[in-house]
């Protein structure tokens, strides 16, 4: 019914950021992550948390870093899962931290698939297709859209592609429509969900 203006802290050049994705913490906490501005071009690759929703403490920033999207876990609020468009190459790039990002870890990413490169599953697209989300009931669980869809079990270290954009590529898996933008978790259940993409919606009944 009504809203406020929340007052973020301002950029090297005293520009506002742009924010491109807020997630809620396991303790309530309030992150927000951030893409360039169209206007500025400054303000990608940063994020930011809050215990309260109006003071926010910048948390991280990723070097060279435009669109940025963050995934957190359900269980550690430390755990945090970075997924982010590199200004300088176009590709998406994959980190993580477990302890708050007093350290990050850059991941591996999916092996390379009909278009794609083993150093950018987007395909030159991570300024467009690009999403991230972890298992609620198991953080060592996530899954990157791009292109396809990718899924980790264990923290990201390895890959495994779930879902192929055309029948006539052989990787023996679901053919879901190319560029994917959202992924809903079914409440209750983790082994499925629904995913967003160029195409419309599509539904997994076993991730």
């Amino acid at each position: 019914a009504t809203w406020n203006l929340v007052t973020m802290p301002l950029t090297a050049d005293r520009n506002k950021y742009c924010p491109n994705e807020i997630e809620i913490g396991s303790d309530n906490s309030v992150w927000v992550s951030t893409t360039s501005s169209i206007l500025y071009g400054d303000g990608g690759g940063t994020i930011f948390s809050s215990t309260n929703g109006a003071n926010f403490t910048l948390r991280h920033e990723v070097p060279s870093g435009k669109r940025t999207q963050i995934a957190l876990s359900s269980t550690n609020v430390n755990k945090v899962y970075v997924l982010v468009e590199d200004s300088v190459t176009g590709e998406a790039d994959i980190y993580l931290t477990t302890n708050g990002f007093t350290s990050v870890a850059r991941l591996a990413e999916p092996a390379a698939i009909h278009g794609t490169t083993a150093t950018d599953f987007c395909r030159g697209q991570a300024f467009y297709d690009l999403t991230i989300n972890v298992d609620p009931a198991n953080d060592a669980i996530v899954y990157i859209g791009g292109i396809d869809i990718h899924r980790s079990a264990n923290s990201g270290t390895t890959w495994q592609t779930i879902s192929k954009w055309s029948s006539g590529y052989g990787t023996g898996v679901s053919v879901v429509h190319a560029d994917q933008h959202a992924m809903v978790f079914r409440p209750n259940n983790s082994n499925q969900a629904i995913f967003g993409h160029d195409g419309g919606v599509s539904y997994a009944s076993n991730l």
